[in-house]
């Protein structure tokens, strides 16, 4: 999250970083070294996941896959939204707060075949959504578990792919694209940064 703020704060700083920490703030937590934002990059990384499916959960289908989230992880980060936001720290926990309560209240009460609480899939559409986001952000930790379409049994690992693309000096878009193996067509795609 370092760089993200500096990145805010720095004199040349451009709009698609500023956006770029806006989207992620739990970036700090990932254990995976993403790239500079704001850059032409192609990079991929291979990311463990839960394989054991916590309970309670909320899960969002995709074509692809169904992605699994702890709802008392969800819930605790809810819950833990600070009662001052009058610092950087303090703005980013409250962020996290709110998309943690957002992705809560999106989910439905009648379990799916897995037992968890679906996530209506139109909730993680848009960019920025509170559902895209967290989903994003959690596949991205390893804190998630994916079932491929289909099957019964979560896969182990999945494949990160950080796809910037610079067309011109002041355009350009990055993505975070999940997928079940390296080559295959991503599953999911959070917005990365944008300008």
């Amino acid at each position: 999250m370092t760089r993200a703020i500096t990145a805010r704060r720095g004199v040349r700083a451009l709009p698609a970083l500023a956006l770029a920490a806006a989207l992620s703030p739990l970036a700090a937590q990932t254990l995976l070294k993403r790239p500079p934002a704001g850059v032409a990059v192609d990079q991929s990384m291979t990311r463990s996941l839960i394989t054991r499916q916590p309970q309670p959960c909320v899960s969002l289908a995709t074509a692809a896959a169904v992605i699994i989230l702890p709802r008392r992880e969800l819930q605790a980060e809810a819950d833990a939204r600070p009662a001052k936001i009058n610092t950087v720290a303090g703005q980013e926990a409250a962020l996290l707060a709110n998309r943690a309560a957002g992705v809560l209240k999106a989910a439905g009460v009648t379990p799916d075949g897995f037992g968890c609480a679906p996530l209506d899939a139109s909730a993680a559409k848009g960019e920025g959504s509170d559902v895209q986001t967290t989903v994003g952000d959690y596949l991205e930790r390893g804190r998630a578990t994916v079932i491929p379409a289909g099957q019964t049994v979560p896969v182990r690992a999945i494949t990160v792919r950080y796809l910037g693309t610079r067309p011109g000096p002041v355009m350009g878009r990055g993505e975070i694209q999940f997928l079940l193996k390296a080559g295959a067509t991503p599953f999911f795609t959070l917005t990365w940064w944008a300008s």
